[in-house]
């Protein structure tokens, strides 16, 4: 949905819209609810975000389905308003956006929420055991027959050192 700004009416509108998004290889289904209200040229919008995301687990690569619930409080300027700096952003500046040829996109909008918010380590599930290192078997529908080797060289070193420090005191 296209949010015009010059023909919004002065007390607001409600914006309501089913759609599906798709980026990389992420998809989803998401329902977004808002209001917008217009102070000026600015346009605050204010609702929320619901979707389902197929994502592959982190772990074992299987793909699965996570619903998210994303608060949306954007206060949108006009591009022209914009100037070329480089800085830090700050806090407040995070829930800034900008629009331009008088266009305020919802499903741009929906797409950077839901990009802001999927999470960095997506897990099928908590206890997701993965796949073996050798075999590529997804531990959780199958074992494998792989020789268990003794733990990697780190873990070796930090067994070391704490049987170390234990025995010094």
């Amino acid at each position: 949905m296209r949010i015009k700004v010059s023909e919004m009416p002065q007390e607001g509108l409600d914006v309501r819209e089913e759609m599906s998004l798709e980026w990389d290889d992420l998809q989803a289904r998401a329902s977004f609810e808002a209001r917008a209200e217009k102070v000026g040229q600015e346009v605050l919008l204010k609702g929320v975000l619901e979707a389902s995301v197929e994502l592959a687990c982190s772990r074992c690569l299987g793909r699965f389905r996570q619903d998210l619930r994303v608060p949306v409080d954007v206060f949108y300027h006009p591009a022209e308003t914009l100037k070329e700096e480089t800085r830090e952003l700050g806090t407040e500046e995070m829930s800034t956006g900008f629009y331009q040829e008088d266009e305020i996109d919802t499903a741009v909008l929906a797409r950077e929420q839901l990009m802001l918010n999927l999470p960095m380590k997506p897990l099928c599930r908590a206890d997701c055991k993965g796949i073996c290192p050798r075999c590529g078997a997804n531990l959780n529908i199958q074992s494998c027959q792989c020789p268990v080797k003794g733990g990697s060289a780190l873990q070796g070193a930090l067994e070391k050192f704490l049987k170390e420090r234990k025995q010094n005191g």
